[in-house]
């Protein structure tokens, strides 16, 4: 195939996404950001492009005009047509780089005052790592915006293909695809990897959205571009083989869905955190909004904490049980 057709395609590809994936995804996300966004004044700004989207345009008109603004964005997205677009007003104060994460803030010179990723987390393999790095991009006390879904995205799909495989007998097949959804966390989870970064409790804040897409049928489902860029892909790794007969039970299973749409949850889980946050911190701030919630919660905490440490004293007692055993 030549050069100008795989750029033609790639181009087509381009579109597609920003016509039919954009609105129902990267936007939806971002939505998330907006209102999280911190007040800022003569501040550095890192937009932390996903590849695809135009969510940082919706960024920089929201953001005050003495702010510094730039978009990092993998090396290949100019190639395609998928840089985000220009709106009135950048002018001088946004600029362009491409690159990797890593090493950026040294290219650059110093740390940003806010660091936003819209969809970069889930790309990741090494969840961690990047937040590791979006960390690092934010320096001693700036603010992090990170979005990604979380568990239960896609549930109801993934349920029907569960039952599906186990009707094939492919119990191998299921268990690939449970580590595949692995990478959709819960609030607990994802703490768990925010509490590695070391900011402690005071430092971040994980909230979830729910929305729903509706399908008129499973073949509507099954092609569907968000469906195909989001989803398939991951299916076909896990399958592996037989993909056709799987896809076509499932499209059949859609079908026999009671009602007269299929609607697919979709979990947009966001993250903030505060490097260096010291007293009442971005977890404090943010519950202030909402005292009685607030009450709520801190009640539940404080007896999540007392039912471990109450595990924790069981633990070493039967430890010392075993000891004295032996």
């Amino acid at each position: 195939m030549s050069t100008h057709r795989v750029h033609l395609d790639e181009l087509r590809v381009a579109q597609t996404w920003l016509r039919e994936v954009t609105p129902v995804w990267h936007d939806r996300f971002a939505r998330l950001l907006w209102r999280h966004l911190p007040r800022l004044e003569r501040a550095r700004v890192l937009y932390v492009h996903p590849g695809a989207g135009d969510g940082g345009s919706e960024l920089i008109r929201q953001l005050p005009e003495d702010c510094e603004i730039v978009v990092l964005a993998p090396s290949d997205l100019g190639r395609i047509g998928l840089h985000p677009a220009p709106v009135q007003g950048w002018g001088d104060r946004v600029s362009l780089a491409e690159g990797p994460l890593r090493g950026f803030v040294d290219r650059v010179g110093r740390p940003f005052d806010l660091v936003v990723a819209n969809l970069v987390l889930p790309t990741a393999l090494d969840m961690p790592e990047v937040l590791r790095e979006l960390a690092v991009l934010a320096g001693p006390s700036g603010t992090i915006l990170a979005t990604l879904p979380m568990a239960g995205t896609w549930g109801e799909a993934e349920d029907l293909l569960r039952g599906v495989l186990r009707d094939m007998n492919k119990s191998g097949v299921s268990s690939r695809l449970r580590d595949a959804m692995r990478l959709r966390p819960n609030g607990a989870e994802l703490a768990h990897v925010v509490d590695g970064l070391g900011l402690g409790p005071a430092g971040y804040v994980i909230e979830q959205e729910r929305y729903t897409l509706l399908f008129r049928n499973g073949r509507e489902f099954l092609t569907s571009p968000l469906v195909e860029f989001q989803l398939r892909q991951t299916w076909l790794a896990a399958i592996r083989g037989e993909a056709h007969d799987v896809f076509a039970r499932l499209e059949a299973a859609i079908d026999a869905w009671d009602g007269s749409v299929f609607p697919v949850t979709i979990v947009a889980g966001i993250v903030v955190l505060q490097r260096g946050a010291l007293g009442r911190g971005v977890h404090q701030t943010y519950w202030t909004e909402f005292p009685e919630l607030d009450r709520l919660f801190g009640r539940a905490e404080a007896e999540s904490a007392a039912v471990r440490a109450e595990g924790v004293a069981l633990d070493r007692l039967l430890g010392q049980v075993l000891e004295s055993d032996d």
